[in-house]
């Protein structure tokens, strides 16, 4: 599934599992979680998940394609605020060539 995948998606996400049924494929991403002691990320630190997005991918062999996204919600522990990534976000992924919209992304 890997192989399927845009770089861009793999380079800030981790494929945690693919499920495959009759007619649809789920795969499961998850936001990776940084461990950097240098640049701007230092400060983050990885509190929790945000709610789970589903979006529709293009078909593979027929079969439609769902993309389970869960990104974090870090902490910047030199502010004290709460913030979202700023690497990837829902409209980043649905402007790739593998997102999709139409009638048959129905789940």
């Amino acid at each position: 599934m890997k192989h399927l995948l845009p770089d861009f998606i793999l380079t800030y996400l981790e494929l945690m599992r693919v499920e495959k049924m009759a007619d649809v494929v789920h795969v499961y991403l998850e936001e990776k979680n940084y461990r950097s002691s240098s640049g701007h990320k230092k400060d983050l630190l990885s509190k929790a998940f945000l709610p789970e997005i589903a979006i529709c991918g293009f078909p593979i062999r027929d079969k439609k394609v769902f993309l389970h996204i869960k990104r974090r919600r870090w902490l910047n522990t030199a502010l004290k605020r709460v913030k979202l990534s700023n690497e990837i976000g829902k409209r980043d992924i649905q402007k790739s060539p593998l997102v999709i919209s139409g009638p048959f992304c129905k789940m």
